[in-house]
């Protein structure tokens, strides 16, 4: 017998083995190289600025959102001493490149290594993995990293891994099976810990909790009476149990306050039932893009096959589909009834891009190129896609399609690259200002700044006021400055004054403060460059004689 037909039990790796390992490797290297550029190049995002906010108001949970995106950041950024875009966003950089190692792993769990490879190319390549997940720093990035390592531990927990499977084929007593499988209480107590810790980063993670009970129900409900599987949910519930704390000593103000809870800045109850296929379309269209469209179309290829009985449907395959359902269902029937963000469904394909690559594996066992060719333009179009963002976003390569025959308060408002650059710039310029009349009037020298909006007010904070050590204040109600409202950033007094910056990308009338002061003047408009090009404008005003 050849060497190559059975594997080394001394542990050495098969030639396949190695191909893959090699190859995901690569894909690693490349994805972390690519990813790391636009997060060194590319200034934080509203929401980016926000969740470092999270950072420097360390709490339990948060308004919209449990803590632990908030302790991630506070961690890379040590302690808020070092608050560049790179620090903040090393949290999504590190667990992005663990997420395709441990797609790699799940893919080759449950398939073979090529399996493995391909799960991972296609997860490198998805919008969702590389960039919203992998290089911005949002609560999905933790979300990500442990619902994989969930589905990671429950393939050995459901007993549909490759070699349980494999055993299962050989060995009909059940009581074998079980005992190969190793579905002891690490395992599961460990799956059930990572999936408290997926809800502890999004309520989103709810969403795979449902879809493992579904799958026990429906393939392996001996796990109901396994002991080891309450004290896991213990487990999870003790994970939580901080923000469980947060929105019990808050009134559960983010469930209650207005039309129920938020969900980036959203509600998720439905107006009417009247159906809509204007945001169906869009939810549907939001995750295609965000999936990268070439990925989708290879998802639902393999989707079809399933479907249509040209596949086989593995135990591996069922239980992924099963885990995978329940957020996809939820989001997109919801968006027939009301507007809806992809992002909110995109962890469902986490689990698909695993069943694609199983199909993809066992289609075409023999073909001569260990990663399908479809793989590698997905690879390339989310590569071109980065660099054309980053171009467009810090050389301002579309500037020349911009029109500039508008009012000042509006230059700019349409070019969506401004949501992320200039703020270096208004921080310079409002310094300037600052200075200068503060040598005139004394009383504005510790005077806070402030803003109706929360993004605004986290982008002021981080850029702005933290270098100098101005408060920043929220005005409104909680809808317009979420987490604002409940972080001690300082308070006004009868009569004191107060700063106010805007741009003209999301202008906000000084006027607008008169209703919390008794006079408001502009001082400065200074102008934002790109390449030499006026893309915006920033105002500065002082408004006088504080209302409580």
């Amino acid at each position: 017998m050849k060497k190559t037909d059975y594997k080394d039990t001394k542990g050495a790796l098969t030639e396949e083995d190695q191909r893959a390992r090699v190859s995901v490797v690569v894909i690693i290297i490349v994805s972390l190289g690519i990813r790391t550029l636009l997060a060194a190049m590319v200034g934080l995002g509203y929401d980016e600025a926000y969740y470092w906010a999270y950072s420097a108001h360390p709490a339990l949970a948060y308004y919209d959102h449990p803590g632990l995106i908030g302790w991630l950041i506070w961690v890379t950024t040590l302690g808020g001493m070092w608050t560049s875009e790179f620090a903040i966003r090393l949290p999504a950089l590190i667990l992005g490149t663990l997420n395709i190692w441990l797609m790699y792993r799940l893919g080759g769990l449950v398939g073979k290594p090529r399996t493995g490879v391909i799960a991972a190319g296609l997860f490198a390549a998805s919008g969702y993995g590389a960039i919203i997940s992998g290089t911005f720093v949002l609560p999905d990035t933790p979300l990500v990293t442990c619902w994989i390592a969930t589905l990671l531990l429950a393939v050995r927990v459901f007993g549909v891994d490759a070699d349980s499977t494999a055993f299962r084929d050989k060995h009909t007593n059940r009581d074998k099976t079980r005992e190969h499988s190793s579905t002891d209480s690490l395992l599961i107590v460990g799956c059930c810990m990572l999936c408290g810790l997926a809800m502890a980063s999004k309520y989103q993670g709810l969403m795979l909790a449902i879809g493992l009970a579904t799958a026990a129900l429906l393939m392996r409900r001996s796990l109901f009476l396994n002991p080891w599987l309450y004290v896991g949910i213990v487990v999870a519930a003790l994970v939580n149990l901080p923000t469980v704390i947060w929105h019990v000593s808050n009134d559960f103000l983010a469930f209650t306050h207005g039309s129920g809870m938020s969900m980036q800045g959203r509600s998720l109850s439905v107006q009417s039932l009247q159906f809509s296929s204007t945001t169906l379309l869009r939810e549907i269209m939001g995750q295609v893009l965000y999936q990268n469209p070439i990925v989708w179309v290879h998802v639902a290829i393999a989707i079809w096959q399933l479907a249509t009985r040209r596949f086989t449907i593995t135990p591996a395959v069922r239980f992924l589909v099963i885990v995978s359902l329940p957020i996809l269902v939820l989001f997109t029937g919801l968006s027939a009834f009301r507007e809806t963000l992809p992002h909110w469904s995109a962890p469902g394909y986490l689990g698909l891009f695993v069943v694609t690559a199983v199909v993809a594996t066992n289609w075409q066992p023999h073909r001569r190129t260990f990663i399908p060719r479809a793989v590698y333009l997905a690879c390339a179009l989310c590569i071109t896609v980065i660099l054309l963002a980053v171009s467009a976003i810090r050389f301002g390569i579309l500037d020349r399609f911009q029109s500039t025959n508008r009012p000042i308060e509006e230059l700019g408002r349409t070019d969506f690259t401004l949501s992320m650059y200039g703020w270096d710039q208004v921080a310079s310029a409002f310094q300037q200002v600052r200075e200068r009349v503060v040598q005139a009037d004394r009383s504005l020298s510790n005077a806070p700044i402030v803003s109706t909006r929360w993004f605004t007010l986290a982008l002021q904070e981080l850029y702005i006021a933290k270098p100098s050590a101005t408060p920043v204040i929220g005005l409104g109600p909680i809808s317009s400055i979420n987490g604002y409202a409940f972080w001690d950033t300082g308070k006004l007094s009868p009569g004191s004054n107060a700063w106010h910056v805007t741009t003209s990308f999301t202008y906000v009338n000084p006027t607008d403060l008169l209703q919390w002061f008794e006079h408001v003047e502009t001082l400065d408009t200074f102008a934002i460059q790109r390449n030499g090009r006026t893309i915006e404008y920033g105002f500065v005003s002082v408004a006088r004689g504080f209302k409580p």
